[in-house]
């Protein structure tokens, strides 16, 4: 029998409700709204009836997405379904009620059937009780063509969307104001992925969807199909294609030469640091290529897919206000660091040249000797080299030092004598 995935968890059906306790016992900026999967600012009840409330929210499993995000600055609730599940009606509802006063609410959903479905169910139901309330929803997604009525998915490119309606919250605007912050973010995005292996479900056993050599353009956040499979390439290929995909295509998001554009740079889960870091300086170069200016970047987990090793790029096509939007502060724990990228980057510094005196500390032993040669780049003579370097080292068999457990310093020939001299 083919044993489940490998995951640091108890059991899988109680992933989310462990996740919401450890949530509050660690991030004291949260509260919990009753016993449900709803997770709110914890000074929300002094904000009712100052400021627009924001709502967001879907299933879990997209982590920090979308509790992460909650915070001064950017949403009042976050509303966790289950794993890749949308969360009920009646909990978007209990959320709009706990946390919305007098200025009203705004829902911002990523275009998924399952969520727009509840979100919409909860948002006229609050309406009807007479809040006043609004919804946005975001389909960033440009892997596949737009067809039928569901039209393109909502990814990562969401967290633009929290941003610009949660400074417009927090200036105090009104409610149609936030709604349209929100919706002009929204129309000035566009997001790609990348993935290199598929998520794996709480419970469920690996996934061999993808086997050798191969990755999957286009891939959603919950393991849907993208655009294609291919061998995998180099990092610079693979930012290009998400690029083309993002500007190049008809009907997706145009932006003109010379603009300027925030960028975020996103992990799906199991991507290395080394990697995030190589694909953000791959797409500041193609953007430059193409004539854009990246002005502002985002890099590190934002909306991820469980254990999936894949990026997405998003875009956001930036004018005055959306950038002073992104600039404004936030509380939000997830937010991270914005990098303002405008302009060059520091230039690098002069090589070091220091005199070996500066650089041996010690008491003129004969170890201090020796180091003070090396670093001088003293050579000395080898039965087998007129002339080769040496190398400080460990000496086999010495006795070792009572304060720091090695043997003495001792100076040996380098490399080996078995070996041709550098």
């Amino acid at each position: 029998m083919t044993k489940p995935a490998k995951k640091f968890l108890n059991k899988p059906d109680e992933a989310v409700e462990e996740m919401v306790q450890g949530a509050i016992l660690y991030e004291r900026s949260l509260t919990r709204i009753a016993d449900l999967h709803v997770l709110a600012r914890a000074d929300y009840p002094s904000k009712q009836n100052s400021n627009v409330a924001i709502i967001s929210g879907g299933g879990s499993g997209h982590e920090p997405a979308h509790a992460g995000f909650v915070g001064e600055g950017m949403l009042t609730a976050a509303v966790l379904g289950g794993v890749f599940a949308s969360p009920s009606a009646s909990a978007v509802l209990s959320a709009i009620l706990a946390v919305a006063g007098k200025p009203g609410c705004l829902l911002i959903v990523k275009n998924y059937t399952g969520d727009r479905l509840n979100f919409g169910i909860a948002l006229e139901k609050a309406k009807a009780a007479g809040i006043p309330c609004e919804m946005v929803i975001v389909s960033d997604d440009c892997a596949l063509e737009e067809k039928g009525v569901t039209g393109r998915r909502g990814i990562a490119g969401t967290i633009f969307v929290h941003k610009a309606a949660g400074a417009a919250a927090s200036a105090g605007k009104p409610l149609s104001e936030v709604a349209g912050a929100a919706r002009a973010a929204a129309a000035a995005i566009g997001s790609m992925g990348i993935a290199m292996t598929p998520c794996n479900l709480p419970g469920a056993t690996p996934s061999d969807r993808l086997s050798g050599y191969e990755i999957e353009v286009g891939m959603g956040i919950h393991g849907e199909p993208g655009a294609h499979t291919q061998e995998c390439v180099a990092c610079d290929d693979m930012v290009e294609t998400m690029l083309a995909a993002i500007l190049d295509k008809p009907g997706y998001l145009k932006v003109a030469k010379g603009t300027e554009v925030g960028v975020l740079v996103n992990n799906l889960g199991a991507a290395s640091t080394m990697e995030m870091t190589v694909v953000a300086r791959a797409a500041i170069a193609n953007l430059e290529k193409r004539g854009l200016k990246p002005t502002r970047m985002l890099v590190g987990p934002y909306c991820t897919s469980l254990d999936m090793l894949g990026v997405s790029l998003s875009l956001i096509a930036l004018d005055g206000p959306l950038t002073a939007a992104l600039d404004a502060p936030t509380a939000a724990p997830a937010w991270g660091k914005l990098h303002n990228i405008s302009g060059a980057p520091n230039p690098a510094g002069p090589m070091p040249s220091m005199p070996a005196e500066s650089i041996v500390k010690g008491n003129g032993s004969k170890d201090d000797k020796i180091a003070a040669m090396i670093a001088a780049g003293t050579k000395v003579g080898h039965p087998k080299t007129s002339s080769m370097p040496v190398r400080l080292c460990h000496g086999r068999g010495a006795r070792r030092s009572p304060r720091r457990g090695k043997a003495p310093l001792v100076l040996r020939a380098w490399p080996p004598p078995d070996e041709p001299p550098p």
